[in-house]
């Protein structure tokens, strides 16, 4: 079961939070004023944890990669705003 709960920051920036069942997961996403996504992020038990994925505003990924306990791991990449891959790191 999802409990999802919206909220506008003073900028009109849309945020939106899901809580995953009752597993202390959560989810987290964030979107530009033109609605696109602006990022997503997933935490377990108040820790960043899974795929984080951030966009550029024209909607196109800019970042992709994933987290445990906070620390970045795996392989993470960053692309430029046609979605050419700019740079690929391994944690």
């Amino acid at each position: 079961m999802k409990n999802k709960l919206i909220k506008y920051r003073s900028n009109g920036i849309k945020v939106i939070k899901f809580n995953i069942g009752n597993n202390n997961y959560d989810k987290t996403m964030v979107y530009y004023k033109n609605g696109n996504p602006q990022q997503e992020k997933n935490y377990k038990n108040g820790n960043l944890n899974g795929n984080l994925i951030s966009y550029w505003e024209n909607g196109r990924v800019h970042t992709k990669g994933k987290y445990q306990n906070n620390h970045r791991i795996g392989t993470w990449k960053t692309y430029d705003k046609k979605g050419k891959l700019v740079l690929k790191e391994n944690y």
